[in-house]
């Protein structure tokens, strides 16, 4: 071989081999063109994975998961992996893979899109605008701390993507009705826009329950205050232990829904850890609030103990009512009022408290101020032209009689609406000679599989969420 031959030969190896490195330090890097579009060649196939980071087991499982999404809830549901996507975001990367291939069906953009990037630990998913809704942020961020970041740290990346895939299915669930109606995109922007984030909501609850917790302390400070002597303790007793009762049960009650609400997954984090902190402070509160009912019961219990004839603690309550007048026994035989007696076990001293029986079924007797006055009949009138009721009442004890007039509003009232309804009926009759156009709109949308291989479509408006672990 001859010398300028065998140079040539060399200088061809030497490019040829600064060629074959310049390709090895540029593999792995994806545009989006490079990335394979399974569905392209198979339409039960839901995983591009060019460098095979899953097993075949792996891929075909996680294939039938998709599929069953798909078939399930109408929904594109694409998984990727790929080594490097060189300088592009994961967002812009994600936003534009997910418009070229065109996930979920047009006009209800039902698509989904999971990039996974092993080598630089960071991943996106991609929804479409019909999912933003139903699969929001928060519901996704919770899904990549709980799902995917600890099982990709140890390894385990298609267990943590069968998990990842079982938690979205069951999110699904929740809306198969909506999913399988198939609303427009436009529709589902309209209700998404709507739907109240459920941090607001949280905030919202909560502010509302710090406010109700305080009032129910207010209540019970000034319902304190206002006891003031020993005959009110004896006349209030009763009342304020039922005040507190209330309270307490009331304060537990709310705090329930507030739970619930705490324990959403579509709560971000941020929100949840301030709710931890919210209910730690709501627990003790409710703690100060059973002390303070025993220490306010315990309190007017020893006033009402105490005897203003002989200043002693030795009132208590007693059974016998033979210090009750007859007008007394009557009211309490009729159920008008309830009395009670209470009695100083060291002087004999009694005192008798009063307390109207709510609802109160009785009105006041203006000659023997009796608590018995009940009407006895009703009848109308007419008056100058117009319409009255007049109700007859009679006092149960002393047996008053006495009447009270009042305009028949209710005779007015059903007259409007006869009046009313018959305009309505002759401007009906009116109007049916006319003819009114109209529309009849029957949408139809097969949920079948995509022959030929295609996603459908569908947009993103650039909501997901990114990650890493």
């Amino acid at each position: 071989m001859s010398k300028p031959k065998f140079c040539l030969i060399l200088i061809l190896s030497l490019i040829s081999s600064c060629l074959s490195l310049f390709g090895q330090e540029e593999h792995g890097t994806f545009s989006v063109s490079d990335v394979p579009n399974v569905q392209l060649r198979d339409s039960t196939r839901f995983v591009s994975d060019p460098l095979h980071y899953l097993s075949l087991e792996e891929r075909t499982g996680l294939d039938k998961q998709l599929q069953s999404i798909r078939q399930s809830y109408n929904v594109d549901f694409a998984l990727v992996l790929l080594p490097n996507i060189g300088e592009l975001s994961v967002e812009e990367f994600a936003y534009d893979l997910f418009t070229s291939w065109g996930l979920g069906q047009k006009g209800r953009d039902y698509g989904l899109l999971l990039l996974v990037l092993p080598e630089q630990n960071r991943l996106r998913f991609e929804t479409g605008y019909g999912l933003e809704g139903i699969l929001p942020d928060a519901f996704l961020a919770h899904i990549i701390r709980d799902d995917i970041a600890p099982n990709f740290r140890q390894g385990k990346v298609g267990f943590g993507l069968y998990q990842t895939i079982e938690h979205i299915a069951k999110r699904l669930d929740r809306y198969q009705a909506e999913l399988l109606r198939g609303a427009s995109g436009n529709e589902q922007r309209e209700t998404r826009k709507s739907r109240i984030p459920a941090s607001t909501f949280f905030y919202f609850y909560s502010l509302f329950l710090a406010v109700v917790y305080l009032s129910i302390l207010l209540s019970l400070y000034n319902a304190k205050r206002s006891i003031k002597s020993s005959r009110d303790a004896r006349r209030h007793i009763k009342g304020f232990s039922l005040r507190v009762t209330k309270g307490r049960l009331l304060a537990l009650a709310l705090m329930l829904p507030f739970l619930f609400i705490l324990f959403d997954p579509d709560l971000d984090e941020n929100t949840y850890n301030l709710g931890f902190i919210l209910l730690i402070v709501f627990l003790i509160y409710v703690s100060l609030l059973y002390l303070l009912g025993r220490y306010y019961n315990r309190i007017i219990r020893r006033l009402a103990e105490h005897c203003p004839n002989c200043a002693k603690q030795m009132m208590q309550a007693s059974n016998t009512n033979n210090s009750l007048s007859d007008q007394e026994q009557f009211e309490e035989r009729i159920q008008s009022r309830r009395f009670e007696t209470f009695t100083c076990k060291h002087c004999a001293y009694s005192e008798v408290n009063s307390h109207i029986i709510e609802p109160r079924r009785y009105t006041l007797c203006q000659e023997c101020a009796t608590l018995a006055v009940a009407p006895i009949s009703k009848r109308t009138f007419m008056s100058k032209g117009l319409r009255y009721v007049r109700t007859e009442y009679a006092c149960l004890y002393c047996e008053d009689h006495s009447h009270k007039d009042e305009r028949d509003s209710r005779k007015e009232t059903q007259n409007l609406a006869e009046g009313l309804l018959l305009g309505a009926l002759l401007g009906s009759t009116m109007g049916r000679g006319r003819t009114s156009g109209g529309f009849s709109g029957s949408g139809g949308f097969s949920g079948g599989g995509f022959s030929g291989g295609s996603w459908g479509g569908g947009a993103s408006g650039g909501g997901g969420v990114s990650g890493s672990w």
